[in-house]
């Protein structure tokens, strides 16, 4: 019978068989067969990976409609009661089909875990551009170099904004400082004019006059009263000299 095992437990090439017995137990391959099932088993590794990739850019796209239809409040509670997965591999789902649903062929090469890596924001465009073009050459990629340099990108990444947030901290304390100095000078310029101004009254009338009508003024209802008799002075002599 096509596609059976033989006598010895081998399945013809290019044949898939069910196994009789646990892996284990399966006999070794004759050895002009070995370099065949080694190219075997690579082309249906790729094939795997790269319907794995292209289901979960569909995935995604899917997630993606539903989405726009119900709303983000009741996607995510959608996702909740009845996505068979966590909200966060939907969202990255989402991510890939987002970023990647015209490029399907092209990384359907890489793993889905690369994939990933390349469709979150806080990898570089210029990271993703390179793996693209690469790609579409017809050029091997390095999946550990690339985790290395994503992952050395993002630590860049954030020291820079690390290095930008302390700027921006001494910016603010510098501002801050300035202002201080500012007022400082103004309070200290009003005190002088504040203080010649005493020493004029002092000289016109005279410290006697002057703590009799501090004491006088010390209540509150009394200083207001002596700022609406000098206004109601201030117009009656203006009405005068008109």
């Amino acid at each position: 019978m096509a596609g059976a095992a033989d006598m010895t437990g081998h399945a013809p090439i290019g044949a898939t068989a069910p196994l009789a017995y646990p892996i284990e137990r399966v006999p070794a391959p004759d050895l002009h067969e070995i370099g065949e099932l080694k190219r075997r088993a690579v082309e249906r590794f790729r094939n795997w990976q790269r319907r794995t990739v292209a289901e979960a850019i569909e995935i995604g796209a899917d997630l993606v409609r539903v989405k726009r239809a119900l709303g983000h409040g009741n996607f995510s509670a959608w996702l909740r009661e009845e996505f068979p997965a966590e909200i966060r591999t939907a969202q990255r789902l989402m991510q890939i089909a987002a970023r990647f649903a015209d490029k399907n062929d092209t990384v359907s090469h890489l793993p889905l875990t690369a994939v990933y890596m390349l469709a979150t924001s806080s990898t570089p465009e210029t990271i993703t551009g390179t793996v693209i073009a690469k790609l579409e050459n017809g050029e091997p990629v390095d999946v550990e170099m690339l985790r290395a340099e994503i992952s050395a990108a993002r630590r860049e990444a954030r020291r820079g904004r690390f290095r930008q947030k302390r700027k921006h901290s001494k910016q603010t304390e510098a501002r801050r400082e300035k202002q201080r100095i500012e007022f400082e000078k103004r309070e200290q310029k009003r005190r002088a004019q504040a203080d010649l101004v005493a020493r004029e009254l002092v000289a016109e009338f005279g410290v006697p006059m002057l703590r009799r009508i501090l004491e006088a003024t010390a209540e509150w209802s009394v200083r207001e009263a002596l700022c609406r008799a000098v206004l109601e002075v201030r117009e009656a002599t203006a009405q005068e000299a008109a």
